[in-house]
């Protein structure tokens, strides 16, 4: 064993490769899904980048930007919030996020669904 592997934890590097491959990622996507359309207001089945625009944009880069705002912990409760809550439009889901946070997040997260 070397010095850096005594003092240093594995977890640590585990955690430092996986942040660095999801900057990566996201970088990756967020040129990828630039001239998208908004999330908001956006009709799944009759919109022909639907699938792009929700699971390129939605979940890496809007959740993502969510979960730095408010924390892991916070994030995980807001998800088993909206999933007991049967949340399957976005008011209820910015009402959730409300209970949880506070004005200024929510704006941001509402700003980032239209963009």
């Amino acid at each position: 064993m070397n010095l850096l592997q005594s003092t240093l934890p594995l977890g640590w590097l585990e955690n430092s490769l996986v942040k660095k491959n999801l900057t990566v990622g996201l970088i990756c996507t967020k040129k990828k899904t630039k001239n998208l359309p908004p999330i908001k207001d956006l009709y799944r089945g009759g919109h022909e980048k639907a699938f792009e625009v929700l699971y390129m944009k939605g979940g890496p880069l809007i959740l993502n930007d969510l979960e730095e705002q408010i924390g892991i912990e916070k994030f995980s409760r807001l998800l088993i919030n909206v999933y007991n809550k049967n949340v399957d439009k976005t008011d209820e889901l910015l009402d959730v996020l409300y209970d949880m946070t506070n004005q200024d997040i929510v704006d941001r997260f509402n700003n980032l669904l239209h963009k």
